[in-house]
């Protein structure tokens, strides 16, 4: 690096921290969900453009994705470029801010896409999902289901395929499904059950037209596999006859016995538990 270069890089050093890209999974209600970003400015590099929730081994995936590979200067790229190409990206909610200040640094507000879960789906890639039901591709197949401080649920939905089901279904249990984790998220379960995978079954009525959630946990006190039968996820389901709400207490009830348990069957109105 020639000396007038390096020294205009060091009088630039106080202007320069980290993108802050941070997507907060549920905020309240569905109205209130959209993720936060911070404008900050920035030169290339993996650190400083992924976001803090990101595993170390998705950066590059990821830089290459949204066309910002730390091989190539950000203070060279025309920013119309840059603009479309993170609006072009499905990884990528929104944009609001691309510009260069006087400096030639870069400022970029942008909000990225969380995924919720892994969806796993008969002969097909995996994908991930946000909370909007937006698909993703893998960026690294080595651990897809690992995030820096969590692990993603693998979500089997084989079954929902079209034209075993209609879009319009499948979408709206999907919606159930993604409120569900929210809901297990606030109840801060994880403590004692980790959430691994969730198989999303359709039930066999035609006039049902419902999908029962299958849940695959493991209990971390008792170090031992919990096989949980949810069911409908809804305020209140007729081919049930549940509540939501009571299938949490019950959940919640069982958790407090302090014991081992291996399964647990809420959808009908007395929990059917084996020890």
């Amino acid at each position: 690096m020639k000396p007038s270069a390096l020294k205009a890089l060091l009088l630039g050093l106080p202007f320069l921290f980290p993108l802050g890209l941070a997507l907060d999974l549920w905020l309240g209600d569905h109205k209130n969900v959209a993720g936060q970003s911070v404008t900050s400015q920035v030169m290339y590099g993996e650190n400083e453009m992924a976001p803090p929730w990101m595993p170390k081994s998705w950066v590059r995936p990821f830089l290459k994705e949204i066309n910002l590979e730390s091989s190539q200067s950000i203070f060279s790229q025309d920013l119309k470029q840059v603009s479309k190409d993170l609006n072009d990206s499905v990884w990528i909610e929104s944009v609001d801010i691309v510009q260069r200040d006087f400096k030639g640094n870069m400022s970029l507000n942008i909000t990225v896409r969380k995924p919720i879960c892994v969806i796993r789906r008969e002969k097909r890639l995996d994908r991930y999902l946000d909370r909007n039901l937006m698909e993703m591709p893998i960026l690294s197949f080595r651990s897809p289901e690992k995030l820096k401080d969590e692990t993603l649920p693998v979500v089997l939905v084989g079954s929902l395929i079209p034209p075993k089901v209609t879009k319009q279904d499948r979408d709206q249990w999907l919606i159930e499904m993604g409120t569900f984790l929210k809901e297990w998220t606030s109840a801060g379960l994880e403590e004692r059950l980790a959430l691994h995978l969730i198989d999303m079954i359709p039930y066999q009525s035609k006039a049902a037209r419902v999908c029962r959630l299958k849940l695959m946990t493991v209990d971390l006190k008792f170090k031992g596999p919990v096989i949980i039968e949810w069911g409908v996820h809804r305020e209140f389901n007729e081919l049930e006859g549940r509540k939501s709400a009571q299938k949490w207490d019950d959940l919640k009830a069982t958790l407090a016995q302090e014991r081992p348990f291996s399964s647990l069957d809420l959808r009908y109105q007395s929990p059917d538990i084996t020890y």
